[in-house]
């Protein structure tokens, strides 16, 4: 059995000492109950506006019954007992704006609280932390808060995360098609960059690794052959890669 924090009867007799009774108290608590939602979704909001912030923890999920001078401390968004609270948010509510994908407006710092009907302009932006699934667009871009490109290292993170998550998404054959199409394998490395190409074959070999589509790689065999005999023909005695060309190593291969 959980008791509560005090009695209902010490509560009313410390309302009535401010001249409150225990129905104003309930609606000062519930109005309280709602402005903590403001703020919780106003917390949220600025973690996903802000380009350094990488991700957020919630605190605290449950009310922690902390006993203070007067009262006690109620900072969660749940009750103790995992239920909402009167007038707060509910499980639904907090999924709203707490869902993969958000709406967020810029609005001016001198008037940032608006009742029906008011007119103003803001600009609004969508903030999402399913990063990778926006970055499945017609090719898979690098990040959507950079330059919105095809790089093929920088994609293979992307490619292992797809593939785990969404299975055989088209969007990845489609990204390795584009980055055939655009680079000629006897004078060219993909991105201008030698050790892409290699990210390159990686993501060929993990693309068939989690499909079992044979038929991919032989649609792509010519191109293959002439990748592979370049890449060999840069390797020296010594089991060194070597080329005259630009080539950076993002992480280990």
């Amino acid at each position: 059995m959980w008791l509560p924090p005090f009695p209902e009867r010490a509560r009313a007799d410390w309302l009535a000492r401010f001249g409150l009774s225990r129905v104003w108290g309930d609606r000062l608590q519930d109005a309280q109950h709602v402005l903590q939602g403001v703020y919780q979704k106003f917390g949220l909001e600025s973690a996903r506006a802000d380009p350094f912030c990488d991700g957020y923890c919630f605190w605290t999920l449950v009310d922690v019954v902390v006993p203070l001078d007067v009262g006690v401390s109620g900072q969660g968004w749940l009750t103790p007992f995992w239920e909402p609270k009167s007038k707060g948010l509910t499980p639904n509510d907090f999924a709203a704006f707490n869902s993969p994908d958000c709406l967020v407006a810029d609005l001016p710092l001198t008037n940032r609280v608006f009742a029906s009907g008011d007119a103003f302009r803001t600009t609004i932006g969508l903030a999402r932390y399913g990063n990778a699934h926006l970055c499945c667009q017609e090719r898979l871009w690098d990040g959507i808060k950079r330059d919105r490109l095809v790089w093929m290292g920088d994609a293979h993170p992307e490619t292992m995360a797809i593939l785990n998550v969404f299975g055989s998404a088209s969007v990845l054959p489609e990204t390795f098609d584009y980055a055939v199409a655009v680079t000629d394998p006897s004078r060219q490395w993909m991105n201008n960059v030698a050790s892409y190409t290699l990210w390159w074959l990686r993501n060929l070999a993990a693309w068939h690794r989690f499909t079992g589509d044979a038929d991919y790689l032989a649609r792509h065999h010519r191109y293959l052959s002439e990748t592979v005999a370049r890449i060999v023909s840069c390797i020296t005695p010594s089991n060194t890669f070597e080329t005259a060309d630009r080539t950076i190593l993002d992480c280990d291969l």
